[in-house]
């Protein structure tokens, strides 16, 4: 993989350090050195590790600025360069989507971070939104995806989710048994 540190992430990391070196460093994680969630979570794909280290030190934020990382990953049969992802995996064992693009020809998954940690990337196919009321602009559209593709929710009909209609108790009691 890749990881490219802008001038001011870079002011900020030797602002941070403790020692005269540092250490930038991207690999994969030994599963076993993960929590059961975390095992759990990821299953059988690969987790990379990001870190940089001053001494025993981990600065892992950036004053507020970013940094860019490329990932590897190889599309297996079925798979098509949209559906790759990246997922931030955190500390309580979940994975949370970034957003990320791919590219086919150096095999690598690109996305901006501004900290440092655990990563994975895989395929997850593509969502086709149904809905005509949901736009991708919608500060919402990420709750919905996340609802359907779970089937906590599946709209008012097969092209409305009706995102504004308030939730009766049916609808409530409903999701609870689905989750």
């Amino acid at each position: 993989g890749n990881i490219t540190i802008p001038n001011a992430a870079l002011d900020s990391i030797s602002s941070q350090a403790s020692g005269s070196t540092i250490t930038v460093s991207l690999g994969t994680v030994d599963k076993t050195t993960l929590t059961a969630d975390q095992q759990k979570a990821v299953g059988t794909s690969t987790v990379y590790g990001v870190s940089v280290m001053s001494r025993e030190q981990s600065i892992s934020s950036f004053g507020g600025g970013s940094v860019t990382i490329s990932l590897p990953y190889t599309l297996k049969g079925g798979e098509d360069a949209a559906g790759v992802t990246v997922w931030y995996l955190n500390n309580a064992g979940k994975l949370e989507k970034m957003a990320c693009t791919y590219d086919k020809a150096t095999r690598l998954a690109t996305f901006i971070t501004n900290h440092l940690s655990y990563y994975v990337v895989g395929w997850s196919k593509a969502w086709n939104n149904p809905f005509a009321d949901v736009k991708t602009t919608d500060w919402f559209y990420s709750a919905v995806e996340y609802a359907v593709r779970n089937e906590l929710f599946t709209g008012v009909t097969a092209t409305t989710f009706s995102p504004n209609m308030p939730m009766t108790r049916a609808m409530l009691v409903t999701v609870l048994y689905r989750l």
